[in-house]
């Protein structure tokens, strides 16, 4: 009988989960990882296309994991031995086992209770061998040395120079079946590393990587723009040329379903605890339903691309058939950036590490070329390694903690590639990076030559991440509405706790300010973009609401500004449209004003450049979308 998804309750052992911690330590004979087999007496196994893990810690933790196409869930428990008997608790699940016999034989590990089936029974697991590479000793050094207070710089350095060594000592054991590491380079705040083998081909390590847990909304009161009715007028569009070029859309979302596994310590990035999480984008709270929604709501045409279907070689071809280039493309993934590249993970998966040595191998060999062309695109690859223009690379990161994953990853050079030998322009287009460290700093805008590059400064949060998303996609449907001033109506509203336009405002209850101030906007000049203060976001609304159009609104703006603001003068009666303008003692600034006119209309014309969706239609959206 196969393992058939019926509910909640039932898929629940299907994803790695944070566990509990137990009130005795472990026995280390049960310790490692075990992939399930059956259920007896309901003679359940795992349905084809799906696979259960489970991962047994020292400290009395149990972690179960199971992934299937469309379908991640989580569970935690928690163990005790007692010699040859143990008690189990997965509180999620409803079941317990108390003092029950269980036995770890040729590598078969008996449990005492069922995991999908019901009633009582026992449950089969075969040991999966965790690996002794390089790559697997890296994780283990980085994470032994964190969890000693090791500095994360430091703990990546000490890690890569143990997986040097070990790799040299293989190859002097066994030159033909081990590729050694010739160098290393350690990425900024040690939020990963790139390992430089022999044969010339470079790998990624993935430290610092996304978090999952979930965050309890901040209280965030609703502001006096909210309960205006003219907040909620549909502006009018117009016609400045800010619109792509190119009315198509790509959205690629590698674990929008497939697993996503993360790893953070206290000495990481935001002071918290996540050991062993798996979770999909989608159980996080990605909603690509809505996304593609608001796009087709401004006459976008639209192609999603996820989870194993989000391979390079579909991202290459979506791009070149769609010239100039694609108007929007979304990609929401892992990330991370080198000194020089930043780095976005791919749905081709390579392996686990316990095949580390087949896949450093297999990467550097002379087939390799022909072999990938099932993801990458000809001419990415010379016919020696995955390295031609660094355009892409494989990335390691942890699948539980001490047990990494490798996929394929692509770097800002395989968009750069593009631009200079395909006739690709992305000159009007917007890239939304929504991943770690995506704009750590320029180099995917300026690679790219994008109008608007959109990413991370640091590693993120995932809940937030999607949050991000569907507030930006939801009012960049707007007419007029630009992506810079959206990112500022972002930052105001997390950073004042105020809603300013509802409903959507009150999905930033969720977005952690950390969060938030990682966001930074890259311009067409490739420089990072000033992002407006509420004292601009405010004339914008003035000029859009206090109007019969924005570009009356905007000339109101510079006429308010050169007959009373740049004097210092309050208008009184004269100009009631000026006198609004002046919020207290704050009287309108020319660069605000400017900047203003900019957002709504375009003009004046700024290095940065304006990126709009919605600029000139009138939105297909309909009220409550």
């Amino acid at each position: 009988m196969k393992l058939r998804f019926r509910t909640l309750t039932a898929l629940s052992v299907l994803v790695v989960a944070a566990g509990l911690v137990a009130s005795a330590v472990a026995q280390p004979d049960i310790v490692g990882l075990y992939r399930f087999i059956e259920d007896q007496p309901a003679d359940i196994s795992a349905a084809e296309g799906a696979e259960i893990l489970l991962k047994v810690e020292a400290q009395g933790l149990m972690y179960v994991g199971a992934s299937m196409p469309g379908n991640v869930l989580t569970t935690q428990g928690t163990y005790t031995l007692n010699g040859n008997l143990i008690s189990l608790d997965f509180p999620e699940l409803g079941k317990s086992a108390q003092n029950r016999p269980w036995s770890l034989e040729d590598a078969i590990l008996i449990l005492p209770l069922q995991f999908i089936g019901d009633g009582e029974g026992t449950s089969k697991w075969e040991v999966v061998p965790t690996g002794d590479g390089p790559v697997v000793r890296f994780f283990q050094v980085v994470n032994r040395e964190g969890e000693g207070g090791t500095p994360p710089e430091e703990a990546v350095r000490r890690a890569a120079e143990e997986a040097k060594r070990l790799s040299a000592e293989a190859e002097e054991e066994d030159e033909e079946e081990n590729v050694e590491i010739e160098d290393y380079e350690v990425w900024d705040e040690g939020e990963g590393c790139t390992f430089e083998f022999e044969n010339g081909h470079k790998e990624i390590m993935l430290v610092a990587t996304a978090g999952g847990e979930k965050v309890e909304a901040a209280r965030q009161p609703v502001g006096p723009l909210a309960v205006d009715p003219r907040t909620h007028i549909p502006a009018k569009p117009h016609t400045a040329p800010d619109d792509p070029a190119s009315k198509t859309a790509l959205v690629f979302a590698p674990f929008h379903n497939a697993p996503y596994w993360a790893t953070e310590h206290r000495f990481w990035a935001f002071q918290q605890v996540l050991r062993g999480k798996m979770a999909s984008w989608k159980e996080l709270g990605e909603n690509l339903e809505l996304i593609e929604r608001k796009l087709r709501s401004c006459h976008y045409d639209v192609t999603v691309l996820m989870d194993y279907n989000a391979t390079p070689r579909r991202l290459h071809h979506y791009i070149t058939t769609n010239k100039p280039a694609p108007g929007m493309i979304y990609i929401s993934t892992h990330g991370g950036a080198s000194r020089d590249r930043i780095y976005l993970t791919t749905g081709v998966y390579l392996g686990p590490g316990q095949s580390e040595a087949e896949i450093h191998d297999f990467l550097g060999s002379e087939t390799v070329a022909n072999i990938m062309h099932v993801n990458v695109p000809a001419g990415y690859l010379d016919q020696t390694a995955l390295r031609v223009h660094e355009a892409v690379a494989p990335m390691w990161f942890q699948q539980f903690k001490n047990i990494p994953v490798c996929f394929l990853g692509i770097s800002d050079t395989f968009f750069a590639k593009m631009v200079q030998d395909e006739g690709v322009d992305f000159r009007t287009s917007f890239i939304y990076a929504n991943g770690c460290s995506t704009g750590k700093h320029n180099a995917l805008a300026e690679s790219s030559e994008a109008k608007m590059v959109l990413g991370h400064v640091r590693p993120t949060h995932i809940p937030s991440n999607c949050i991000h998303a569907h507030y930006l996609f939801t009012r960049m449907a707007k007419p007029t509405f630009s992506v810079r001033e959206v990112v500022g109506l972002m930052k105001h509203v997390v950073h004042n706790r105020v809603s300013v336009f509802y409903p959507e405002d009150a999905w930033l209850a969720g977005v952690r300010e950390v969060d938030n101030d990682a966001l930074i906007l890259y311009g067409a000049d490739a420089q990072e973009c000033e992002i407006p203060t509420f004292d601009s976001l405010y004339l914008c609304w003035m000029a859009r609401w206090d109007s019969k159009d924005p570009e009356e609104g905007c000339e109101a703006l510079q006429h308010a500004y050169d007959e009373y603001w740049s004097k210092g003068s309050f208008s009184r009666l004269k100009s009631p449209f000026a006198n609004a303008g002046v919020r207290g003692t704050h009287m309108p600034t020319a660069e605000e004003v400017e900047l203003s006119r900019h957002l709504v209309c375009g003009v004046p014309s700024l290095p940065c450049g304006r990126f709009t969706l919605n600029d000139a239609e009138l939105s297909r959206d309909e009220p409550g979308q």
